[in-house]
């Protein structure tokens, strides 16, 4: 057990008192440690978002452009540039000779 008496245990002693201009820059300085901390864990999980989001997208453009090589050739609108393409290359061969002639 304690040899002290109850009396000398229960005496509040001198307590240090904090001036008001030292208890706020403590306060600020805080705040300031603390805002940019969160800062730089925020910058840290947006650009780890704009990572995520740009392997996602480059991942789904590529499926549609492999889709799109795929399917492309057998569809008509393609079969009708061709088709207009070949007209032109023709149309530019009879120039070139007319051409050619003069």
């Amino acid at each position: 057990m304690n040899s002290a008496s109850p009396s000398k245990q229960s005496q509040v002693q001198r307590q240090i008192s904090l001036p008001m201009s030292k208890a706020v820059e403590i306060a600020y300085k805080s705040i300031r440690q603390r805002l940019s901390r969160s800062l730089l864990v925020t910058s840290g999980i947006v650009l780890a978002l704009a990572f995520l989001m740009y392997i996602q997208v480059s991942d789904a453009m590529l499926g549609g452009l492999r889709n799109w090589m795929r399917t492309a050739p057998q569809s008509p609108q393609f079969l009708q540039l061709r088709q207009r393409a070949a007209q032109l290359e023709q149309q530019q061969d009879a120039l070139a000779v007319a051409l050619e002639k003069k």
